[in-house]
């Protein structure tokens, strides 16, 4: 089976949740994934029937710097885990 990409933006780095939690809602009906696509990474919901796509959150302030994340700014921006 070839992978298929699902979601809107080819040019932005689109991944899904941490290997350790689901990307669906457990209808199976919208997939929860990560974009930089507005500068920024952010969280973004697509509905798998209709292909529409929310932004869920609306960080500017990049990445939060951690273990993770290298070069990210202290205490500001969206991490990988609350």
């Amino acid at each position: 089976m070839k992978p298929e990409r699902v979601t809107q933006n080819p040019e932005a780095n689109d991944q899904l949740l941490y290997f350790t939690s689901s990307s669906l809602l457990s209808d199976d009906s919208r997939l929860i994934f990560l974009s930089d696509r507005t500068g920024s990474p952010n969280i973004f919901m697509r509905e798998l029937s209709t292909g529409k796509e929310q932004q869920l959150t609306h960080n500017k302030d990049g990445i939060l710097k951690s273990y993770v994340y290298f070069d990210g700014t202290p205490y500001r921006g969206l991490r990988a885990y609350p």
